[in-house]
């Protein structure tokens, strides 16, 4: 059996796997991204896990790398356009990879590994028209139209964490004011509950580390600060849920990322906010739920990108 090295890399942690051509994950490392030293580091960082990955096992026949990474991807020249969140700008990812890695090297947007990772092997098999939101560090996205990837022009389709819900907003990594991210990230709910503690609102949150497990657990106990923050992501995401409906007519919408295991607390908001801006036929025919793999879609996607590199090579 053929396998192949899987990465995904986020603004805060890399993952990394080893993938069977059954999409199971038989082997697993985890570290976290280099806040310093720009590309190289993180190209270093991701050469080191997966030596660390493959350490005491046997030489596997490997079909390639697979690296899922957030941001604008062109996996023909496989440059990142750009990456906010890495800090990353015109940066020839191919071209480090190739110096640093002895396999071949297959790079796609991380929302877009995500989604093949579900077409393949989770919530999307069967569906030829989905849309996927990655509820993470930042907001993710990607379409698949008829069975296929949407790509555009120059294959840097699906950056719906950019899209402007809110022009008086805060300024967003990418350089605009009121991106999806800055609203309905994990990174954004931190800074809702933060805006709320400085204006004096009571919470139990108050002096206590605030991280998105943090403030669940303060909304599953019934802090109003900790609701409110997830009402308020839930009201960004299902406007611009329903304006991607509107645009798409997916009959699959799916919610993934780390903040996706908390929809318990925005999704009324989000279906609210979605309800009244969705066209009445998407309204009553769309679904809207979890993605199935969580945090594994984009190891099990980077594979996939891999492995059908290696058959159109």
């Amino acid at each position: 059996m053929r396998y192949a090295l899987a990465v995904d890399l986020g603004g805060t942690s890399i993952k990394f796997g080893l993938v069977s051509e059954a999409g199971d994950i038989v082997l697993r490392h985890e570290r976290s991204t280099p806040k310093a030293g720009g590309p190289p580091a993180v190209v270093a960082a991701i050469a080191e896990g997966l030596q660390a990955l493959l350490a005491g096992e046997a030489a596997p026949a490997l079909a390639g790398v697979g690296i899922g990474i957030p941001g604008l991807v062109d996996p023909e020249t496989k440059t990142v356009a750009l990456a906010p969140n890495l800090g990353w700008a015109d940066v020839p990812a191919g071209a480090l990879f190739a110096e640093a890695l002895p396999w071949p090297v297959a790079l796609e947007n991380d929302a877009r590994a995500a989604l093949l990772g579900e077409r393949w092997r989770g919530a999307a098999r069967g569906v030829d028209d989905v849309l996927l939101v990655t509820l993470g560090t930042g907001v993710g996205g990607a379409v698949l139209s008829g069975g296929r990837l949407l790509r555009g022009a120059r294959g840097l389709a699906g950056e719906i964490g950019h899209l402007p819900v809110h022009p008086a907003g805060v300024r967003c990594g990418c350089g605009a004011v009121g991106c999806l991210e800055t609203e309905a990230s994990a990174t954004a709910l931190v800074r809702h509950v933060e805006a709320a503690l400085r204006r004096g609102e009571p919470s139990a949150l108050a002096g206590r580390p605030l991280s998105p497990v943090a403030i669940a657990q303060a909304a599953e106990a019934g802090d109003a600060v900790a609701r409110a923050a997830f009402d308020r992501v839930g009201r960004f995401l299902g406007l611009a849920l329903a304006g991607l409906a509107n645009a798409l007519n997916p009959a699959l919408i799916l919610l993934g990322g780390g903040l996706a295991s908390a929809e318990a607390f925005f999704r009324p908001a989000m279906w609210a906010a979605f309800s009244a801006h969705a066209l009445p036929a998407h309204r009553a025919a769309v679904d809207i739920r979890r993605a199935a793999l969580g945090n594994d879609a984009g190891l099990v996607g980077a594979a996939y990108a891999a492995f059908s590199a290696a058959v159109a090579g």
